[in-house]
């Protein structure tokens, strides 16, 4: 509601959003969810995300506003497509009980490979990243038995090393984790893995660098993006099923 404008504190935050008023609210919760608030993504201009936006800083919020505003189609340099849709999901958790979130039935329905399933505690960590990448145009890039974690290793071609926007692939007792690296901090000798079923949601996590076989990227992307600390919110690993 236009009401609602006047009470974003910051002039150049309040001008970004007036101009994107009414029709590019969306993108701005996106923005908003990219940096760790969770809000809905209704189009509305409410309490809950003017509050979102009176709590961040001003650089951040305009950083964020223009990765996801990048040229669709853009996978050289930038922000690749599945890092963008993936990032507008955070927040995103499992329903506890006999119900089931739909938006996660929705993750896992994205490829053949997981029609059949139909109950949000199903592992979901691949089928988050499977449904990014179909949302990204490589619906026909997708490996064999997708819901499977470890099936990732032969998703495209190795990166040999974390690079922004990759698929990260682990060893873990009872299977595997997948997930998308964001951000590396060198002094601990960790990763930021954007991912889903972490803490039964999506969110980003920060891990042990050692603890992954592989890193794996599509046969068209070639990142130049610098993989620094990941300035959203983060905690360590913990849950991933």
């Amino acid at each position: 509601m236009t009401n609602w404008l006047g009470k974003i504190k910051d002039k150049g935050i309040r001008l970004i959003v007036e101009a994107h008023y009414p029709e590019g609210v969306e993108t701005i919760q996106r923005a908003l969810r990219h940096l760790g608030k969770q809000l809905a993504i209704d189009g509305e201009i409410g309490p809950i995300t003017v509050g979102a936006l009176n709590s961040v800083e001003p650089e951040s919020f305009f950083g964020a506003l223009f990765d996801l505003v990048h040229p669709k189609g853009e996978r050289v340099g930038g922000v690749p497509e599945w890092i963008k849709a993936a990032a507008g999901e955070i927040g995103v958790k499992e329903i506890h009980g006999p119900k089931n979130n739909p938006r996660i039935i929705e993750y896992m329905n994205a490829t053949k490979w997981g029609k059949w399933v139909v109950d949000d505690e199903t592992p979901w960590c691949a089928g988050f990243v499977g449904w990014a990448m179909v949302e990204a145009g490589y619906i026909d890039d997708i490996p064999d038995y997708s819901l499977g974690a470890k099936s990732w290793l032969a998703f495209g071609k190795s990166a040999g090393k974390p690079v922004f926007g990759a698929i990260a692939v682990k060893s873990r007792r009872g299977g595997g984790h997948v997930g998308f690296v964001v951000g590396r901090n060198k002094k601990r000798g960790t990763l930021y893995i954007l991912g889903g079923n972490q803490s039964d949601a999506v969110c980003v996590k920060e891990y042990p660098e050692r603890v992954w076989i592989d890193y794996r990227i599509p046969e068209d992307y070639t990142p130049t993006r610098e993989l620094g600390i990941w300035r959203g919110k983060s905690s360590l690993a913990g849950k991933e099923a």
